[in-house]
């Protein structure tokens, strides 16, 4: 048996069709019986990995937990080893979701996340993302909370922001949001 293997990148700059590899393999078959040579060539298209977005929360407040409130997708889902973290103590640094497109698949992933803080239920704070797989689109995050375009409270004011840009390109976005109350008692 000869064999030979040939892996060609198409790399394109600036574009995620980096993740797709073709790979040749050919190679020739005597066939004993025929006294021929059978010459068989296969090609095999790798789809690339899926889009993956990070989210940690850094709880700065001195009394609040979070708490894990709901999860949607319009596409995707959590990774297989990671699921929302079920509550943010204070005073804590807690990796809460890794989501990604579909398993074995070119895919992106688009949804939010939520949590309440315990005893209020009514008070929140979410992240959407959407980390599309598509050549040159943006990966961003929104964030909002249930204080946004309220007065402010004499019980205190939600603090929601990000440490990190909430938006790029490439195959991953990775946000760190900080949480904190303006007044605590």
């Amino acid at each position: 048996m000869n064999c030979s293997a040939i892996i060609k990148y198409y790399l394109q700059e600036g574009e995620t069709y980096h993740d797709f590899v073709t790979i040749s393999i050919s190679y020739a078959l005597h066939n004993r019986k025929q006294q021929q040579l059978t010459l068989m060539q296969l090609e095999i298209f790798i789809m690339g990995a899926s889009e993956k977005f990070y989210l940690t929360i850094v709880n700065n407040s001195k009394t609040k937990t979070l708490i894990y409130k709901d999860i949607n997708f319009d596409w995707g889902r959590v990774e297989s080893s990671s699921y929302p973290a079920a509550q943010v103590a204070p005073k804590t640094t807690v990796q809460v979701l890794v989501a990604q497109g579909r398993d074995n698949a070119s895919s992106g992933t688009e949804g939010y996340i939520s949590y309440s803080i315990y005893g209020q239920d009514d008070r929140w704070v979410k992240a959407s993302w959407n980390v599309p797989w598509a050549a040159g689109v943006e990966n961003t995050c929104v964030t909002s909370s249930s204080d946004d375009h309220k007065p402010e409270s004499p019980d205190g004011n939600i603090v929601w922001q990000p440490e990190t840009p909430t938006s790029g390109g490439g195959t991953t976005l990775s946000v760190i949001m900080k949480f904190g109350y303006e007044i605590e008692e």
